[in-house]
């Protein structure tokens, strides 16, 4: 019944369903109404007993029919349900007047002690029909009225002295199992409601989610926007010759440049941890950088509250997605300042046997034994923490949690009330090397060899972003082509071979799509590699199928870009060459 609760679209469908099924269920009841034509032989004619068993069979042969589980379509409507309702309702009550008839036969010609036993029968199918008819409590009484008629006339027939005093009793029967069904009935009922609003509330809470995300998509769009111009501009900047006076000024600019960006993240990223949705690209980052990024940050804040910040690192490169382990990293020392008063906050990473292990730690007033187990939950602060951190949601370490995950990592933290506090982790086997790799996120600086010879197309409708990438595309050597929306787009990809490659965002003016763009301009035989680079979210079901594409999400790092442009035209290279061998071999 849970489950037909659970499925039915309407109260009249719940009805007709449950009912269908407990009246198929019912028809065990042919086993007492043979008992009862066995309790007559003998007593009543035979051919009268022949008769109704005959009729007992087809009314129930009826029944099995009537309540198959196909009588009831799977979108069947309220008026298809009520006329099954209405349908069994009336085979209940033949039922009914079926086994009021036979009482009336019986009970006049059978001794009293047999007669006793018929009741027991007559009594025991009108309690058990409480179940069968507790969707639809008229049936109850059609069904039970007519076997009170036949029983209580056969009873005063049996000219006996009960005849007066019976029939009032079991209509006081009656009237109790009646009772029992409404009562019954009506907690279906209740329960039927009851879900009905739960799935309303969760339908408008559903609701409530997507204006939420579509709110947020937009929100994050927007701020991406400039902040991937000023991402572009900033390492162009930074690789650019200046006054060697300049050199430190640059060099804040684009850290402050990172840290908005790692911020703007973290701002609409932190629903997406709670999700399980965010991306995850690692990479293989240096540790010095890593390390220089976070003293940037947390040198000042540590300065302000008169605390040391040291630092004790080892060099080499660490393969994690470089926003995760910034964001992981910086939550965590973010923190230490935040709740130490005074003396020091530390960062040391080193290295044992490959294993690489990243430690903060501080001489702040420590946590409790017994808040250790909370440590992790959201907005969660210890008490004797509480006023260091008076403007602190408690986000801090919850999202260092959910951030391990990503890194695969697990955070170990050690703290005693009164002396600090040592969160650490390690990073497995693999996961360090002391050399850059071939393939590590290091800075690219001039030409590409790729770059010769080939016009690239942006769509960008961004002039910020448009410039700024038109510039970098440039000084890799690539003659660049930069439209503002699809149209536009579409009239320079009339003939797709005159580009190498096409960079497109995916929100376009007019509510018009990149990938469609993508898919435009790989149509019949014409292939054209394809790089989305989009603030928003794109899930593989919104990638074309068949179609070169990779993904860059804004704002990006001039570096990461690179790698993905080459990483296309080789592949675009590789399949030229194939193409061209197959060409010759079939010549």
């Amino acid at each position: 019944m849970i489950a037909t609760l659970e499925k039915a679209k309407s109260w009249e469908e719940l009805q007709a369903r449950i009912y269908l099924d407990n009246m198929r269920r019912a028809t065990t009841a042919i086993l007492p109404q043979a008992v009862l034509l066995v309790i007559g032989y003998g007593y009543v004619s035979g051919w009268i007993l022949i008769l109704l068993g005959l009729t007992a069979i087809l009314l129930h042969m009826g029944r099995w029919t009537m309540t198959r589980p196909d009588r009831l379509p799977a979108d069947v409507s309220a008026e298809q349900a009520l006329q099954a309702i209405r349908t069994v309702n009336i085979m209940s009550s033949v039922h009914g007047v079926w086994i009021g008839l036979t009482a009336l036969i019986l009970l006049p010609s059978i001794p009293p002690t047999t007669a006793l036993v018929t009741a027991m029968i007559l009594f025991g199918l009108q309690a058990g029909s409480v179940a069968t008819t507790t969707v639809h409590p008229p049936t109850f009484m059609n069904f039970s009225l007519p076997i009170f008629v036949g029983f209580s006339i056969g009873v005063v027939l049996q000219d006996h002295s009960s005849g007066l005093i019976v029939p009032p009793l079991y209509f006081l029967f009656l009237l109790v199992l009646f009772a029992a069904v409404k009562n019954a009935h009506g907690v279906l009922r209740s329960s039927y409601e009851l879900r009905v609003e739960r799935n309303l509330a969760l339908q408008r809470a559903e609701e409530a989610n997507r204006q939420k995300e579509r709110f947020l998509a937009t929100a994050s769009h927007d701020l991406r926007q400039p902040a991937a111009a000023l991402a572009f501009m900033s390492e162009e900047l930074s690789a650019a010759q200046v006054d060697p006076s300049l050199v430190p000024v640059v060099s804040a600019i684009r850290r402050s440049s990172d840290n908005i960006n790692s911020l703007i993240d973290t701002l609409f990223d932190l629903s997406k941890l709670n999700r399980a949705l965010i991306d995850n690209d690692p990479q293989w980052i240096s540790l010095a950088d890593l390390v220089e990024n976070q003293r940037t940050i947390i040198a000042g804040k540590a300065e302000a509250k008169g605390l040391a910040f040291k630092v004790n690192s080892v060099p080499g490169y660490l393969y994690a997605d470089p926003s995760h382990i910034q964001r992981w990293l910086g939550n965590l020392l973010d923190n230490a300042v935040k709740y130490t008063q005074q003396g020091q906050v530390a960062l040391d990473i080193s290295l044992r046997e490959n294993v690489l292990s990243i430690a903060v730690s501080d001489s702040g007033s420590g946590i409790d034994a017994a808040d250790l187990s909370n440590i992790w939950d959201e907005h969660f602060r210890a008490e004797r923490n509480s006023a260091a951190g008076s403007f602190s949601l408690g986000l801090g370490l919850s999202i260092v949690k959910r951030l391990s995950e990503l890194l695969d990592v697990q955070p170990k933290l050690e703290s005693t009330a009164g002396k600090g506090t040592r969160i650490s982790a390690e990073f497995g086997p693999g996961r360090y090397r002391e050399v850059a790799p071939v393939d590590a996120g290091t800075n690219y600086r001039g030409r590409l060899k790729l770059s010769e010879g080939k016009r690239l197309l942006v769509v960008e409708d961004n002039p910020d972003v448009a410039e700024a990438l038109q510039r970098h595309l440039s000084n890799l050597g690539f003659a660049v082509d930069v439209v503002h929306d699809a149209p536009e787009a579409r009239r320079k990809l009339m003939h797709p071979d005159d580009y190498a490659l096409l960079l497109t965002d995916n929100r376009l003016p007019d509510n018009e799509l990149g990938v469609d763009v993508c898919a435009y301009a790989n149509r019949g035989s014409f292939k054209l590699p394809c790089l989305l680079i989009s603030a928003d979210e794109l899930g593989p079901e919104m990638i074309p199928d068949k179609i070169e594409v990779r993904r860059l999400k804004k704002p990006l790092q001039t570096n990461q870009l690179k790698a993905e442009i080459s990483a296309l035209l080789h592949h675009a290279k590789a399949d030229d060459s194939v193409g061209t061998e197959t060409t010759g071999t079939h010549g």
